[in-house]
Order: structure tokens, then sequence, then C-alpha cells
């Protein structure tokens, strides 16, 4: 484990700052309005790297209620590592919006779906900052209902939806997923996500409805394919504390930001093993999963 704290990860140096409130590197920020086919309009902010590079494309989607801007101590240090990160702002981060939850659910896969298909919009952005989406793939990310928004995009079976699956997706990372729901989320929704998935969740991860955090961890341990990795954060809870969502800067958040940092850490080598095929990262991701933890905030287990 020591091998991997060490680790230059992919050209960038995570440096502890990178999660703090100031952001010494803070990632040149930009604003893409899209339309769909219905006339409806979705903002996704844009994040990218300063320096010129070979970009992989992340597309994030926050929890029910919140919004993009809630989640840089994520977004920032996966952009400043060399990924363009389209984030939209759903319907529900409006809080007068009172369309129902089967509607909203309709419209967060539609605005991931059409980052996806509307690819050539965020080349012409980064080419405009002198950089390149280079890679193929798209890793479909979020949290919360963001993390079932990403895990449908990935092929995951939700409710009496049809297959929401792109083929564009290569990878998922899903912070806090939602575990089974009746009418919703059946035991096995993971099984049909045949991509790479990390997952991840807290010993402190409950929230109404869900009074187990281990029912966050469904889609590792009722999944059937290989190449699924989990982090679990001891006293993590839903927002690490307020770090992200739902923010704040009490005392809880300074306690769980260590586990944070070491899970973006995670994070950045998960992306660089199978968005830019990196294979250092891959190994990196191999390590310390065979020791079982990264750092004493998180353990990090693979099947």
């Amino acid at each position: 484990m020591a091998g991997i704290s060490r680790r230059v990860m992919l050209g960038s140096v995570l440096a502890n700052s990178i999660l703090d409130s100031s952001f010494a590197a803070v990632a040149p920020e930009k604003t893409v309005r899209l339309t769909h086919v219905d006339g409806r309009r979705t903002d996704y902010r844009i994040l990218m790297p300063a320096r010129a590079q070979h970009l992989g494309m992340v597309v994030f989607s926050h929890g029910l209620k919140s919004s993009n801007k809630a989640y840089d101590r994520i977004l920032q240090p996966w952009a400043i590592a060399g990924f363009l990160v389209a984030a939209p702002n759903h319907l529900d981060s409006d809080p007068s919006n009172t369309v129902s939850r089967t509607f909203i659910w309709e419209t967060r896969i539609a605005d991931v779906r059409l980052a996806i298909e509307k690819r050539a919009a965020f080349q012409t952005v980064a080419q405009n900052s002198g950089q390149e989406l280079y890679w193929p793939g798209v890793c479909a990310a979020g949290h919360s209902f963001g993390g079932a928004t990403a895990q449908a995009l990935a092929g995951g079976y939700l409710g009496e939806n049809e297959d929401q699956s792109d083929r564009a997706v290569s990878c998922v990372i899903a912070f806090s997923p939602p575990g089974p729901r009746p009418g919703f989320i059946g035991e096995n929704a993971w099984s049909t996500v045949q991509v790479p998935a990390l997952l991840e969740t807290g010993t402190a991860d409950i929230l109404p409805g869900f009074d187990d955090w281990r029912l966050h961890k469904q889609g590792f341990e009722n999944g059937s394919h290989h190449n699924r990795w989990l982090v679990v954060g001891a006293g993590v809870d839903h927002y690490f504390g307020g770090l992200i969502c739902k923010l704040s800067n009490d005392l809880e958040a300074q306690t769980q930001s260590p586990a944070l940092h070491a899970t973006v850490h995670i994070t950045v080598e998960f992306l660089g093993a199978y968005l830019k095929a990196c294979k250092p990262a891959l190994a990196a991701l191999a390590s310390a999963a065979a020791a079982g933890s990264f750092s004493p905030a998180i353990t990090l287990t693979r099947v």
C-alpha cells in the first residue's frame, strides 16, 4: 500500500489541498447547454485540466434535489487528473420543481444520455482549450439517486423501465447507490451491469428507508460479473459529513475528510484503469484490494 500512496496518479499530483475548500489547483470551468428532442434544455457544468492533454470523459449525476455545484471535492480532482467532467443540473436541482419522481427519473436518464450522444459538443469545448477527448468510452458516475442513474446507463435494470443502457458507457462509479427498493430497485438490479463498476458506501451511510448501510453495496455483492470494486469508509455517512451533496463545514466534515480524500484517489486510479487503459493504475488498484485497505479511513475489495 505504501507504493500506491506515493504514485504520481496519471501524471497529476492529487495533493491534500485539492480536497480543501480553497481548491488551490482549480480546474477551468465552462457551461454547455444542450437541447433535448422535446425542446427541454439542460445545462452541463464542464471541468477540465488546465494543461493540454488527451482527456477521458466522465458524466456525473448529482443526488436527488442537490446540484452539480455540490461535488467539487470529487469533480475537481477528476478534472485535474486528466478527465473532462460533464455534470448536468437535473430538474430536481430546482427546489420549486414539483413534477413527479417518475418524470424526474426519466429526465435524469435523458440528461446523461444526451451528454453521451452529443459528445461532439464537449469535444469542441476541449479543442477550444487546446485539448482533445481522446478515449472512446465514457464513465457514468453519480451519487445516491445519481448513482442509480449511472447504474441504469450501464445496463442496470431498475423498476419496470426498459433497457436504458448506452454502449458508450465503459465503466461506472456509484457513490452510495440506493439498495433494494420495492417497485424501483430489485435484488438483482446490478446483475445486468457488465462493465467495470466501483461502488462506495460507509458504515454510517443510513437514510430513511435504508436503515442498514450494507444495502448500498448490493451491486457489489449481488453482481455476477468481475471487475467490481467496493470502497467502504469507516464511520462515513451519506454525505461524507457534509463534504458533498449537502454541504457543511462542521466537525463531522473534518472528521470524514481523510476518507473522502482516500476514496477520490481510488476513483482516479479506477478512471485511469478503465477509461484510459492505464496498466499501472489497474495494478495499483489490484495492490490496494489485495492489501484490503488503502488508508486507515477506507477499505477496498474486489470481485
